[in-house]
């Protein structure tokens, strides 16, 4: 009786084994083709930026693994000329590097998915000025201009400052919510932005009248 249980066990062992590899032959073709759509969308936005960067899924596909936790998608880039492409991680990138670098994963995953809003909340922390106008022009890129009209989804990028002078292309549909909330701010009944305007342009006049 041991022996015919243990027969039994096996046989439904090696048919699990049999049906996870016949369902991982299915999965596993269509999640890399998406992994190599996306990396081309990352590669293309990374030599624009004369530097470059890729996407891969581990592991290979010769691997053997069972266990579907096991997989998981790689972010490789490379910021300088002469050396070689990185995984990336909190060890070899800078914290405007990685910034960077997932800002635009980010944007890659626009054209794969389908939602009615993205809300980024401070991405250009970390960033020197040329990287933050990098990324900025990005967005307003793919998501202002390839990707608008009424069935767009909208696009809410949260950040204490944005930088001076900012491009913003004739034709996209951009707006900017400067929110004046905080201690020692006038209540909302008497601010007057035309009133601050005048103000300022006097102010500067003067200065200019001094100099």
């Amino acid at each position: 009786e041991l022996t015919s249980n243990t027969s039994s066990q096996k046989e439904r062992l090696e048919q699990a084994r049999r049906e996870i590899k016949e369902i991982r032959e299915k999965w596993q073709p269509k999640v890399r083709l998406l992994a190599h759509r996306l990396s081309g969308e990352y590669a293309k936005h990374f030599r624009e930026m004369k530097c470059e960067g890729e996407i891969k899924v581990y592991p290979e596909p010769d691997n053997e693994i069972v266990d579907y936790d096991q997989y998981g998608l790689e972010i490789w880039v490379r910021f300088r000329d002469g050396s070689d492409l990185q995984k990336l991680s909190k060890f070899r990138q800078s914290g405007g590097e990685r910034s960077v670098s997932t800002m635009l994963y980010l944007l890659c995953l626009q054209s794969v998915t389908q939602t009615p809003f993205r809300v980024v909340d401070e991405i250009n922390q970390g960033m020197d000025t040329k990287n933050e106008r990098m990324i900025f022009d990005r967005i307003v890129r793919s998501c202002a201009l390839q990707n608008s009209g009424e069935e767009s989804p909208q696009y809410f990028l949260v950040t204490p400052k944005l930088l001076p002078n900012l491009h913003y292309p004739e034709g996209s549909d951009i707006s900017v919510l400067t929110v004046y909330n905080g201690y020692g701010m006038l209540p909302a009944e008497e601010w007057d932005m035309e009133s601050i305007i005048q103000s300022v342009k006097k102010a500067s006049r003067k200065r200019k009248e001094r100099e």
